[in-house]
């Protein structure tokens, strides 16, 4: 019988691998989706050249509108295949972690056990200075989600950043380090401040095993916080 066996060097090269073409992807996607209201990519490229991109002849304006039309797809094309690509790599290293933590047979059987789960965590963290009591509760998530056969997500109101250095953060940060969840899949960059009304980012959506795209902000007015948007792809192994 054949015994069950990671190669960690060859697996942790397929897996800078798979990062480096999910940048890749989500680059191609940046790029197509540029600028959507003008014309995106071909307004762009059009400009510098100063001149159309295919000529000014019947046959290269008919291009040019084909080019145009077909943007909007591609930059849904390239999107998805970046979520694809970013679900095989988080999958990839909550295999690599069980394996690392596992006997490699019992990894294998978890791994199999897993590969159709999605655990959902919803939370919201005491408010106040008590950063001790708060450090207990965001332990006492990652313990309740800290099933090694499963995808998760955790999400809500954690009431504290994990910039700084208290035990709240601390604990935090512990969620990524010692139990593998990507504790910025749901981190919003739109150039604005933070999630609550005092401007920081105290509201998280955390992922293990699971892709996600760029998290959007959703601006709700019945609320003091802004929600957080991403999609996330499941994988199939």
């Amino acid at each position: 019988m054949a015994q069950t066996a990671m190669d960690f060097a060859e697996v942790d090269t397929l897996l800078a691998t798979l990062r480096q073409a999910t940048t890749t992807l989500e680059g191609g996607a940046q790029t197509f989706r540029a600028n959507t209201s003008t014309g995106g990519l071909f307004d762009i490229l059009e400009s510098l050249i100063e001149a159309p991109m295919f000529g000014n002849t019947a046959g290269g304006r008919s291009l040019g509108l084909a080019y145009s039309s077909c943007q909007p797809v591609m930059a849904a094309l390239l999107e998805a295949f970046t979520a694809t690509s970013d679900a095989d790599g988080e999958r990839l290293e909550f295999a690599i972690r069980l394996f690392q933590t596992e006997d490699a047979d019992a990894a294998d059987r978890m791994l199999r056990a897993g590969r159709d789960r999605l655990d959902v965590f919803s939370t919201h963290v005491d408010k106040g200075d008590d950063d001790a009591r708060q450090a207990e509760e965001i332990n006492t998530i990652g313990e309740l989600a800290d099933d090694p056969r499963s995808n998760t997500i955790v999400s809500g109101d954690f009431n504290t950043e994990h910039s700084g250095d208290d035990l709240a953060d601390d604990a935090i940060n512990s969620l990524g380090e010692d139990r593998g969840f990507d504790v910025d899949a749901g981190r919003i960059d739109d150039g604005h401040d933070g999630t609550s009304s005092g401007g920081k980012f105290i509201d998280y959506t955390m992922t293990r095993g699971v892709g996600s795209t760029e998290a959007t902000r959703w601006d709700h007015e019945r609320s003091d916080h802004d929600g957080i948007r991403t999609d996330v792809t499941v994988t199939d192994w």
